[in-house]
């Protein structure tokens, strides 16, 4: 019997081993890192790109927001009193409401705000306006004039400047007293 007891040691075969080595635990943690690194770095680029293109989105709605509120009493004015020349970026425009108020709209160049107010502009409108344009017509729509009694249409545009560039909104109004 003692014979029999020294032929049945254990004999580890080459290959049937039963666990990782040090090296293998370190390639795949590196492995690891690598992959999750590289899908944060993808996930904060296209957060990043998102929040660019909302600034961007923003910076165009206030435009249109502005161009919509000045329109919409245009449509409703009996007169215009004062607008600015074509060639102002920093627009100007006062007008006579049918109850007889004066209601006044100026872009502050320094600020980049667009003001609105019932006597004189001095409430917050619109901000990052990079331009405010009052083109003034006379009733034909094409002839442009700057004289007060003559004009029954205007045109107005509203500039904002974004990354990828410049842009302008743009829209016509008609007077009702026309």
């Amino acid at each position: 019997m003692m014979g029999n007891e020294k032929n049945k040691t254990l004999r580890i075969q080459p290959g049937s081993r039963r666990a990782m080595t040090l090296l293998e635990v370190t390639i795949a943690t590196t492995m690891m890192t690598t992959l999750v690194l590289s899908v944060s770095m993808i996930v904060r680029t296209g957060y990043t790109a998102w929040l660019a293109q909302e600034a961007d989105a923003a910076k165009i709605e206030s435009a249109h927001a502005v161009l919509r509120h000045i329109l919409r009493k245009a449509r409703q004015a009996e007169a215009v009193l004062i607008v600015s020349l074509p060639s102002d970026g920093a627009g100007n425009l006062t007008l006579l409401t049918a109850s007889g108020q004066t209601v006044a709209w100026k872009r502050n160049a320094g600020t980049d705000e667009v003001l609105y107010g019932v006597g004189s502009a001095s409430d917050l409108l619109g901000e990052e306006i990079t331009d405010l344009r009052f083109t003034a017509y006379k009733a034909d729509g094409v002839t442009t004039t700057t004289v007060a009694d003559e004009i029954q249409a205007i045109k107005c545009s509203a500039t904002v400047t974004t990354p990828s560039g410049s842009r302008t909104a743009t829209a016509w109004a008609w007077l009702r007293a026309w």
